[in-house]
């Protein structure tokens, strides 16, 4: 389940050099709890935060009469996710990767593609947003 959703923002990738609008987006953000158990714990299990990472999908649009086709396969580099909650309120992601992506034809001649990405580190908002983190 996605700990953020929105409706619209943009994705800029590096090769090919591009910025995609997109129509939909979740992230989730977690992070690696580690044992931390000893002998001084008392028999109780003691975790302790570690790695942070931050995942979710988008979904973009793109017309069959359009002459540019997304290419947004596995391994290609996000430099930078630019996701709109409303108005100036948004989310940032410095950079991330295209885990997987899925393509369908939904309407005559549109093409609906859900990709779905990971990051390093937890997704924060962004100054202008007036949102808090987590």
């Amino acid at each position: 389940m996605a700990g953020l959703a929105g409706k619209t923002g943009s994705v800029t990738t590096t090769t090919p050099s591009h910025t995609y609008q997109i129509t939909g987006w979740t992230i989730d953000d977690s992070v690696d709890l580690l044992d931390d158990t000893n002998s001084a714990s008392g028999g109780e299990e003691e975790l302790v935060p570690g790695v942070t990472s931050c995942g979710g999908t988008f979904t973009m649009n793109y017309d069959g009469g359009a002459s540019f086709m997304p290419d947004l396969t596995p391994g290609t580099a996000l430099v930078a996710l630019d996701l709109v909650v409303s108005g100036s309120q948004k989310y940032a992601v410095a950079a991330g990767y295209v885990e997987s992506r899925s393509i369908a034809l939904t309407i005559r001649g549109l093409v609906e593609i859900t990709v779905n990405w990971r990051g390093s580190g937890v997704t924060l908002a962004t100054a202008d947003a007036g949102l808090t983190s987590a």
